[in-house]
């Protein structure tokens, strides 16, 4: 299901709609997790969602942990990048924004800002 959601995202993110692919995005990530609270909590449903599908019953759990978390990562460097087109912000505007002088390059800003944040004895 999350793939599904992930390919409308791409669409969506092909076509310019950034808000909405980062969005979709976003409710992709929770599907999956929700998914992955609700196999590793009751193993009974991730059984019969298995044997729904026609798949042995017995395999497939540790095969289902690394193929969540494959598509997680995966979407959440995809969330990552949407973030940046659609000026939600990544780490390096939120580092900025702490960062008093405009005048220099961010790393030394950034330095800066943290050099005088840091008390010493």
């Amino acid at each position: 299901m999350e793939v599904a959601v992930a390919a409308i995202a791409a669409v969506c993110y092909r076509y310019g709609y950034y808000h909405l692919a980062f969005w979709l995005i976003a409710v992709a990530i929770f599907y999956a997790l929700l998914v992955l609270a609700k196999s590793m909590a009751s193993r009974s449903w991730y059984s019969s969602q298995r044997a729904k599908a026609g798949l042995k019953e017995g395999k497939g759990f540790g095969i289902l942990i690394v193929t969540k978390l494959v598509i997680l990562i995966a979407l959440s460097f995809g969330a990552m990048r949407l973030a940046e087109l659609t000026d939600y912000g990544g780490i390096g505007t939120q580092l900025s924004t702490l960062c008093s002088s405009g005048t220099q390059g961010l790393r030394k800003r950034c330095a800066d800002w943290i050099g005088t944040q840091q008390k010493r004895p």
